[in-house]
């Protein structure tokens, strides 16, 4: 549920970089690259990952703490470029907008937390190639926020750009990402 008592997974524990939501959402996908590599019947050297929107944001994330995946896919990501997307009035950033504008004797510890789950900061760690996407017209996850991540990624990449795309799935993109994957994941 996206709900907590008081606050959303946005917002919970926002004050508190040790303690905020994504520290363990990030961790949860780290312990799932720690399970797959431990099977045997999984090639260590071909596991990828693929998110659309706050799953984009997480494999984003993962690449750039986990070395171990090979290929990922990022569509429309969520969770980039706070500096920016803490000014928006679109759902759900605007939750954050909100959270800074009723606490805002803590507008700066809560940018400091962000600052560290920010795949803005993050990206420059990912040595394995990226695709992403961009719908241009997406109000969830807008360009602003995706296309300074995307020109932070050191390692081969690729970016999409959907000119009618909004907040949705993309069929060509899904078949684009699908290749992207078989080349990279033998």
């Amino acid at each position: 549920e996206w709900s907590l008592e008081h606050s959303t997974k946005l917002t919970y524990h926002i004050d508190d970089k040790e303690k905020y939501y994504y520290r363990g959402a990030y961790m949860d996908c780290v312990r799932g690259i720690d399970f797959l590599a431990s099977r045997p019947e999984v090639d260590k050297d071909a596991i990828g990952m693929w998110g659309r929107s706050q799953g984009g944001g997480y494999t984003l994330a993962t690449a750039s703490l986990d070395s171990r995946l090979a290929a990922v896919v990022a569509e429309q990501p969520f969770l980039s470029n706070y500096p920016t997307s803490s000014t928006l009035s679109s759902t759900p950033y605007v939750e954050i907008t909100d959270y800074i504008k009723e606490h805002s004797d803590q507008t700066e510890i809560i940018l400091d937390t962000l600052s560290y789950f920010d795949t803005l900061n993050l990206v420059k760690n990912i040595t394995c190639p990226v695709a992403m996407n961009i719908g241009m017209i997406d109000p969830t996850c807008p360009p602003e926020t995706i296309m300074p991540v995307f020109e932070k990624i050191p390692a081969l990449k690729n970016l999409t750009v959907y000119q009618d795309l909004a907040h949705e799935s993309c069929s060509d993109f899904n078949v684009l990402a699908m290749d992207w994957l078989k080349k990279y994941l033998h």
